[in-house]
């Protein structure tokens, strides 16, 4: 009887885990698309990258897996072109793969 319930507790210990890493601990991408860099900042906190004009990059941390978010924009701004061009990822990483949640390349129109 005490066999079974140990078991049990570990069983129900491992699926909140994975409930705990399956849950992203960002936003959802498309919420941030238009937004002003403070903001974003204000709602992720400060990106873990090197150039912060040209790309950002986020992590968190979730035991063996980490969720990573990531924007940046493919080519430099052209000041004649309103339009900008920013690529969003979202992903899932383990020590084995990298499992993209959400990739997605969006225009923004600067004011």
């Amino acid at each position: 009887m005490y066999f079974f319930s140990v078991r049990k507790f570990i069983l129900i210990t491992i699926a909140i885990y994975f409930v705990w890493v399956a849950l992203p601990p960002f936003p959802n991408p498309k919420s941030i698309v238009g937004r002003s860099q403070s903001d974003v900042r204000g709602r992720l906190g400060n990106p873990d990258t090197e150039f912060p004009d040209k790309f950002n990059h986020w992590r968190k941390n979730r035991g063996l897996f980490v969720w990573v978010f990531e924007t940046d924009s493919p080519a430099p701004p052209n000041l004649s072109d309103p339009v900008q061009r920013v690529a969003l990822r979202l992903l899932l990483v383990s020590p084995v793969a990298s499992i993209p949640i959400y990739t997605d390349e969006v225009r923004i129109r600067e004011p």
